[in-house]
């Protein structure tokens, strides 16, 4: 029990550097209500790990300034690995949440040992260009498009991996990682809470599907069975086109990239340039995306009361639409949807990055 104990101090002491960038040894004394050495000798058992350091002084409280306790940034390297049809990305965070480096390979998914071979081969090269005075995280953080289940086994309809539970045993044999896997849009959610915190709000991945990841006082919420934030299932329009799943009617095929391109534009920069250039198929199109996203936002803020923030690859693009989007969010709206669109803080690899901060989570004391 005791070193249970010791354990919840020392992981209560990284979340409270996670809530506010640094903490000190007056402030854990007063929060966990030791006192001063006890707190002390905790925070020299993380010094000594080398997970936190010493960086300067805290605001001055009126005494003697303490000393500010932080995060290293060189205690371990964290990556995280985002699975899509026609590429993967790679991630690598410091310490300090920092992105040391990102990369994309072009590589189109199959479930064989040829394709995680392949991947393992990505990684050693990514895992090349990083720093070499930082060790790696053993936990490899892998965000796929499909419901993971608690056991870490998960189908993919996006993947065409919807006939049973698969799982990825095969890449962490391949890698000698020991594999965090997660659902891309809560991914997405994680990392927003690096912005965030303690907030509550649903993270909308539009992408080339479409999902969404619920934080809730800065927890995610997974569900009974790991499939809460499946809006992209959510019936929008009865009887309407037709979804990957197999129903009619679903947001995805609303809100998604084909949504948009169709066979006319080569990418979403192409057809956001159309829509600020005025081409009327483009500004056709994106006025009936952002009737069907109002519908989609509405629906939420009824449902869930909480802000949104637009994120995927498409999400980055509509901040620059805000003011019509919002215009028509607030034209049907129940109850006050002011402000109800939170900025995207984490636009580039969102689930990649996010995959990352998961298994990052893993280094600290008890996980």
């Amino acid at each position: 029990m005791a070193s249970e104990a010791k354990s919840s101090t020392l992981r209560f002491i990284c979340k409270e550097i996670d809530d506010q960038g640094y903490t000190s040894n007056p402030q854990l004394s007063s929060e966990l209500n030791i006192s001063l050495p006890t707190a002390i000798s905790y925070s020299k058992q993380l010094i000594d790990a080398g997970l936190l350091l010493k960086d300067g002084k805290c605001p001055s409280t009126g005494g003697k300034r303490a000393d500010k306790l932080i995060f290293n940034p060189k205690y371990k390297l964290s990556l995280g690995l985002d699975i899509k049809q026609q590429e993967i990305t790679l991630v690598a965070v410091d310490f300090a949440y920092q992105v040391v480096r990102e990369h994309t390979f072009a590589l189109t998914f199959a479930w064989s040992h040829d394709y995680f071979v392949q991947v393992q081969r990505c990684i050693e090269q990514f895992v090349r260009s990083l720093p070499q005075d930082c060790p790696l995280n053993t936990c490899l953080g892998v965000s796929v498009p499909g419901t993971v289940n608690h056991d870490q086994s998960f189908s993919s309809y996006a993947l065409r991996l919807n006939d049973k539970s698969y799982d990825l045993r095969e890449l962490g044999e391949l890698t000698q990682f020991q594999l965090k896997l997660l659902n891309d849009s809560n991914a997405g959610a994680i990392a927003e809470t690096r912005s965030y915190k303690r907030g509550s709000f649903v993270y909308l991945n539009l992408s080339r599907t479409v999902g969404s990841g619920i934080v809730a006082e800065g927890k995610l919420l997974l569900g009974i069975n790991a499939r809460a934030g499946e809006v992209g299932h959510m019936t929008l329009f009865a009887h309407g086109r037709s979804c990957y799943c197999g129903r009619d009617g679903c947001a995805d095929p609303y809100l998604n990239e084909a949504a948009l391109l169709k066979d006319e534009f080569t990418s979403l920069d192409n057809f956001f340039a159309n829509v600020v250039a005025g081409t009327p198929t483009a500004v056709s199109r994106f006025n009936q995306y952002l009737e069907a996203l109002a519908l989609l936002i509405n629906n939420l803020n009824n449902f869930c009361d909480t802000n949104i923030i637009l994120g995927g690859t498409i999400g980055p693009f509509l901040y620059l639409h805000l003011d019509k989007l919002n215009e028509l969010v607030n034209a049907n709206a129940l109850y006050d949807s002011k402000n109800l669109i939170l900025d995207a803080t984490v636009t580039s690899a969102p689930a990649a990055y996010g995959a990352a901060l998961a298994s990052r989570r893993t280094l600290y004391p008890g996980a």
